[in-house]
């Protein structure tokens, strides 16, 4: 079942829940590629944020960081860097750096093209979708749906 993902590094030992900073690329007219659904089946229904990384300032991502380490020590739960475009936009990059110099055992999510090693591990789904979300929820969790 999990064919469809890509492991690249030790995702460590299944979390018993997830929170996500989602910094995928605002939706254009042509692609609507940060849909909440994607979050949401992520997450299963639970604690996410919306960071624009291209935008974000050095305070407000160590804000959004310090928010999600706040609600998975609350849940204990993962933190999940939700990304799309690793594979060009250093900005992204730059984000899942900060996340990792912060938190060690946090995920990357990549919904988009695979990209350069990064310092977290991150499952390539290759797909931005609920089901490619839920079948990343359950190599991170081990329940979906």
């Amino acid at each position: 079942m999990l064919r469809s993902l890509t492991v690249r590094g030790a995702l460590g030992s299944p979390a018993a829940e997830l929170v996500a900073l989602d910094a995928r690329r605002r939706a254009t007219l042509a692609v609507d590629s940060a849909a909440p659904y994607v979050a949401d089946a992520l997450t299963g229904g639970g604690w996410s944020l919306r960071v624009d990384a291209e935008r974000a300032g050095d305070a407000e991502i160590a804000d959004a960081v310090a928010g999600a380490r706040a609600a998975a020590a609350e849940r204990d739960a993962r933190v999940v860097v939700l990304v799309d475009r690793i594979d060009t936009d250093d900005a992204q990059r730059g984000f899942v750096d900060a996340v990792a110099a912060a938190d060690p055992d946090a995920v990357v999510v990549n919904v988009g093209l695979p990209g350069p090693d990064l310092a977290l591990p991150v499952l390539d789904v290759r797909a931005s979708s609920r089901i490619g979300a839920e079948l990343a929820r359950e190599a991170l969790v081990g329940d979906a749906r």
